[in-house]
């Protein structure tokens, strides 16, 4: 079901909810996917982000704390993380 709408398709019972797209001009999945909800929300996607823009290797707990510290870059890419989430829940 989306929006209260039967999905119907060979791929409808698949759970390919990973791919939905939740950002126009969100990064790239490995799959290609611009913005899917993969390449916004996985961990690794998301420490991937975080380690290009603080230019080192940075794992997914240490990018909460640095965005919970203030860090802006790890709390923007929390931020964009949570409304993606929002955007696929909704």
């Amino acid at each position: 079901m989306v929006r209260g709408h039967l999905v119907t398709g060979d791929d409808a019972g698949l759970g390919l909810v990973g791919h939905v797209p939740v950002a126009a001009t969100g990064p790239m999945c490995a799959e290609g996917h611009t913005g899917c909800a993969t390449a916004m929300l996985a961990m690794p996607s998301i420490a991937a982000a975080a380690s290009v823009a603080l230019l080192r290797r940075v794992g997914y707990d240490e990018i909460l704390d640095l965005a919970e510290a203030g860090d802006p870059a790890a709390g923007r890419i929390v931020a964009n993380a949570g409304h993606a989430l929002g955007r696929l829940l909704h």
